[in-house]
């Protein structure tokens, strides 16, 4: 930042959750501000699109910059399945995925609210035992909402369509 602000540097880029403190701070008088980023079609399958508002930061943003997000991974090392390493991993996968959740609250950052534990990225493949958590967590998220479809007394299309073939092969 001081480098900008002396001139000895033109620009510089921050792969960065926001908000950052130092932009933050600057003053409008300084005559720094925040230019857009393309979202050209090159970078489209590796970055999604984002955008900086004046409430985040209003020295840098005079109405809404158009920019991209960067992703970020949590990475392990492909352990073999009945290695003490990889059981150490699995059960560090059980308790942060089983334990998500909390981290959408204070005081944490709000922008755990964006995270997707189910995300992909295209070419690599996730580590085992948080393929199967998320097989399980989405298969009861599909028997919590057909039991809640029943307990409000509606029927799911898999009912109704059972019973659509009954009375049309009743010939009505």
């Amino acid at each position: 930042m001081e480098k900008l602000r002396r001139g000895e540097i033109d620009a510089t880029i921050c792969s960065c959750p926001t908000p950052v403190p130092a932009f933050a701070d600057v003053k409008p008088e300084w005559g720094l501000r925040f230019v857009s980023v393309p979202y050209e079609k090159s970078i489209q399958a590796a970055y999604p699109p984002a955008s900086i508002s004046k409430e985040d930061y209003p020295a840098l943003v005079e109405k809404e910059v158009e920019t991209i997000a960067a992703v970020t991974v949590l990475v392990s090392f492909n352990w073999p399945k009945d290695s003490v390493r990889y059981k150490r991993s699995e059960k560090f996968v059980n308790a942060f995925f089983s334990k998500f959740d909390e981290f959408h609250k204070p005081p944490r950052h709000p922008l755990w609210k964006v995270v997707n534990l189910g995300a992909s990225i295209p070419g690599w493949t996730r580590f085992p035992a948080a393929e199967e958590w998320l097989k399980n967590w989405r298969a009861g998220q599909a028997k919590s909402q057909e039991a809640d479809l029943k307990a409000s007394g509606q029927q799911s299309t898999d009912q109704l369509f059972r019973q659509f073939m009954i009375w049309r092969s009743q010939g009505k």
